[in-house]
C-alpha cells in the first residue's frame, strides 16, 4: 500500500492545523511571485516569452523561470488559495485558541502584487544594469541621461498600473467563483496552478517548512522562547533520514 505524501496530508487537514496553514500559504505565495511575470509576458506577446531583464531579476532571487506561465491559471489558483486562507483565518487553532491572523499579511490583491513587484524591480540589480545601459545609450545619442532614466521609471509604473486594471475583471470573476466552491475544488485549482507554473508542490511546501524551522532555530539562539509544531517539523524533514 502506497503511503500518502505528507504534503498532501497537510493540505487535507491530516497533519495538524499549523502544517495545513503553512502548506496552503506556501503555494499561495508562490503564485503571487509568478503573477507579475505572467502578466508582463502576456502583455508583450500572445505566448509568454521571458525577456533578459525579467530573467535576470528572477535570477537575482535564485529563481529559475518556468517554461510557460498562464495568467488565467495563476489567477484561478490564487483566488482558490485566497478563499482557503480566508476560511483558515476565520477559525481559531485548537491548540492555541487563537486565529492565525498572521496569514493576513499574505492577502494582497493582484494590483498590490504588481505595484510591489514594480517597486522591487526599480531597486533591483537588474534595474541597475538596465539603468547603466540606458545611461550609455543616452550619452551616445546626446540625450540627458537623467531624463531618460526618469522616463523609463515613469513608463514602468504606468505599464504596471494599466496591467493591474486590465486583469481586475478576471480576478473578480475568479474570486467570486472560488468563494462559491468547495474546499476540495479550490485545492485542486491551487495545485493545478502550481503545476502549470512548472513547480513541484511538495518541494515548495517542504522549502517553506524548512525556512520556518530555521527561523525558529535563529530565534532560539537569540534567547527567545519558541514552540515547534510537530506537523511543520515533519514537513521540513520529509524524505530525509533522521540521525539515531
Amino acid at each position: 500500500m502506497s503511503k500518502t505524501p505528507l504534503y498532501l496530508m497537510s493540505l487535507n487537514h491530516e497533519n495538524g492545523e499549523q502544517a495545513h496553514a503553512l502548506a496552503v500559504s506556501a503555494l499561495f505565495r508562490q503564485l503571487a511571485l509568478f503573477l507579475p511575470q505572467a502578466v508582463f509576458a502576456s502583455a508583450k506577446n500572445d505566448v509568454p516569452v521571458w525577456d533578459a531583464a525579467t530573467t535576470e531579476a528572477m535570477a537575482d532571487h535564485g529563481i529559475q523561470p518556468p517554461k510557460k506561465l498562464s495568467v488565467d491559471s495563476i489567477l484561478l489558483g490564487y483566488a482558490a488559495g485566497w478563499a482557503i486562507l480566508v476560511e483558515v483565518i476565520s477559525k481559531p487553532f485548537a491548540d492555541t485558541g487563537r486565529k492565525p491572523d498572521y496569514l493576513r499579511k499574505y492577502l494582497h490583491s493582484p494590483v498590490e502584487i504588481l505595484t510591489r513587484n514594480t517597486e522591487q524591480y526599480l531597486g533591483s540589480d537588474a534595474m541597475k544594469r538596465r539603468s547603466m545601459a540606458t545611461t550609455a545609450n543616452a550619452t551616445m545619442l546626446k540625450v540627458d541621461p537623467a531624463k531618460a532614466l526618469e522616463a523609463a521609471t515613469v513608463e514602468l509604473k504606468r505599464r504596471s498600473e494599466e496591467q493591474g486594471k486590465a486583469i481586475m475583471p478576471m480576478w473578480s470573476a475568479a474570486l467570486r467563483g472560488a468563494l462559491a466552491q468547495s474546499y476540495d475544488e479550490n485545492l485542486d485549482d491551487l495545485l493545478e496552478a502550481i503545476v502549470d507554473c512548472d513547480r513541484d508542490p511538495a518541494a515548495e511546501i517542504k522549502g517553506a517548512a524548512k525556512a520556518y524551522i530555521n527561523a525558529l532555530k535563529e530565534a532560539m539562539l537569540k534567547g527567545k522562547s519558541v514552540t515547534v509544531d510537530t506537523g511543520v517539523f515533519a514537513l521540513s524533514t520529509e524524505g530525509e533520514t533522521q540521525p539515531a
